[in-house]
């Protein structure tokens, strides 16, 4: 809903270090938090809501940084690891999107796909 938002100033008037962005991140290695991202993208559930995104307009960029911000969210990684990481995980989400589009096209047997 439109209305569900924080008002501003709400975030002063609760307890600090409620929100998991608020504590330390779980990970502060890049190279751990790329894998980490490798392994969620590995899930089959993911590459089938990564799919339906793509099926519905979202460009790879536009849900390489939701990906981001919502790990930020999480607590999982800080803004710093998402802005070294997220052109990595753009190629991994474009080379992923890529070889299930060959395995689709194989598995049809379709020379060439339509636009």
């Amino acid at each position: 809903m439109m209305y569900d938002r924080p008002i501003p100033g709400q975030s002063l008037t609760t307890e600090p270090k409620n929100a998991p962005y608020e504590n330390p991140p779980e990970i502060t290695n890049a190279d751990e938090a790329i894998m980490h991202h490798i392994d969620h993208l590995n899930n089959v559930d993911a590459a089938e809501d990564i799919l339906d995104f793509i099926e519905t307009g979202v460009d790879v960029k536009t849900l390489t940084e939701a990906v981001m911000r919502s790990a930020v969210m999480q607590g999982l990684h800080s803004v710093d690891i998402s802005l070294a990481i997220g052109p990595v995980l753009h190629e991994l989400y474009v080379v992923s999107l890529y070889l299930q589009v060959l395995i689709l096209k194989k598995a049809l047997k379709i020379k060439k796909l339509k636009k």
